[in-house]
């Protein structure tokens, strides 16, 4: 069974289309990063999928196209692209808010819920700061604090809203890593990306998007050639291929007559 279908699915933003006739499913154990160039469609599908886009076609979550918000909020964690704070809460409260669609955050944390959300500090390394007002952090430490607050829901499938923006190089491939780990323990993640060297590392499959259609879905080698690069993004990019995966580094604008270039690292 999918954890998230779409059939057909159409989508509008001030009258105009966004998303045009998209059809795909998503299982368990699929790390997915949705690539596309800006206004691509990437943001709306997303927020379609948790119903706050109208949208026209079909959308099913765990099999179900109707489900109440408490069943949405425990088959999805969603992390928005806003990346604001406005509560003065200890790091460890706002996280513990991701327990609530169990009816446990202001009601007592279960023993369960304890190793959550502790489980949620690990791995995005918040544990120094656990007990500071969220509203105090940087820009990097507040995203990772939202990160374990989404994993922290843990629900079956992880829709991410450019998780990777604003953080440094260690803690880029850190929250790629912990993707990664959440799909090899049978979870789904789908992670809106415009970084295409870590998409190319970290996702076992990659969708593109360009103009509210899907151009590509496959794994990241048969997705990002370089005809796709310079068609879709109008870039030029060296492709390469390390011991542990694709290389995919943008050089410059795309001319024409000018391949892309190719090679071992």
């Amino acid at each position: 069974m999918s954890l998230l279908s779409v059939s057909d699915l159409h989508a509008s933003l001030g009258g105009k289309p966004v998303l045009k006739g998209l059809s795909f499913a998503i299982g368990a154990g699929e790390f997915v990063g949705l690539i596309g160039p800006n206004g691509a469609g990437k943001s709306t599908l997303l927020r379609a999928a948790l119903g706050l886009v109208r949208s026209e076609g079909h959308i099913a979550v765990g099999g179900r196209e109707t489900l109440s918000i408490r069943e949405r909020a425990r088959h999805i964690a969603y992390l928005p692209q806003e990346r604001d704070i406005a509560w003065a809460v200890s790091v460890e409260m706002l996280v513990s808010l991701g327990r609530a669609p169990y009816g446990s955050a202001f009601a007592g944390l279960s023993a369960e819920d304890i190793k959550v959300i502790n489980r949620a500090i690990q791995r995005m390394e918040i544990e120094t700061f656990r007990d500071r007002p969220a509203t105090q952090l940087s820009g990097g430490e507040k995203a990772r604090v939202l990160i374990a607050r989404a994993l922290a829901q843990d629900a079956p499938l992880l829709l991410a809203d450019e998780p990777t923006a604003g953080l440094d190089p260690s803690h880029q491939i850190m929250v790629m890593r912990t993707f990664a780990e959440l799909a090899s323990e049978g979870r789904a993640v789908v992670a809106s990306m415009h970084d295409l060297g870590l998409a190319a590392r970290w996702c076992s499959r990659l969708i593109l998007l360009d103009h509210g259609i899907i151009v590509a879905d496959g794994r990241p080698r048969t997705v990002l050639t370089a005809e796709r690069l310079r068609s879709v993004y109008g870039v030029e990019a060296y492709l390469g291929e390390a011991a542990d995966g694709m290389i995919v580094q943008p050089l410059n604008v795309a001319a024409a007559g000018n391949p892309a270039q190719t090679g071992k690292a």
